[in-house]
């Protein structure tokens, strides 16, 4: 169970990259866009991965001795209404871990990173490769067979 504990927030201010997911593929991830996690300075944030995006209501405290971020969030997926709740909380590593859930529909443990700043003006396409190519909506999308080893290595970096 979270205690909440004022100040927490800060420790999750910012914007986070999500890096790996056990239930999408990282083409998925960033179909649109980088895949991310942002939290505000109060209970207010945002992320989004693929085609779905959604605005959360976070809670901050601690839990098991660890910074800890609840929220519930509303959105779209593909210009559908969705929502659900999740959770992140900063493993040993520095990395955000956490899991991600939909209403009535799918879940998953996800990771991420702080967003680091770009060194020098280097344009986003030379340092991403081509994320113009044109691709079909939900490609990427399958849940894949190995979803519990994924889902075990996420949770492996709490410890």
């Amino acid at each position: 169970m979270m205690v909440k504990k004022p100040g927490v927030a800060k420790t999750f201010a910012g914007r986070w990259r999500l890096v790996e997911m056990d239930s999408w593929d990282n083409d998925y991830l960033d179909f649109l866009e980088d895949g991310h996690l942002t939290f505000g300075k109060n209970s207010e944030g945002h992320f989004s991965f693929g085609t779905v995006e959604g605005f959360l209501d976070v809670r901050y405290g601690v839990n098991d001795g660890s910074p800890c971020a609840e929220f519930s969030w509303e959105g779209h997926d593909e210009g559908n209404p969705i929502s659900g709740r999740g959770w992140m909380m900063i493993g040993a590593s520095g990395d955000g871990v956490g899991h991600l859930y939909m209403h009535n529909s799918e879940d998953s443990a996800f990771v991420c990173r702080r967003r680091r700043k770009r060194i020098a003006s280097t344009p986003k396409s030379a340092t991403t490769g081509n994320r113009g190519a044109a691709k079909q909506p939900g490609a990427g999308r399958t849940v894949k067979k190995a979803g519990k080893a994924r889902r075990k290595r996420i949770v492996d970096r709490l410890t």
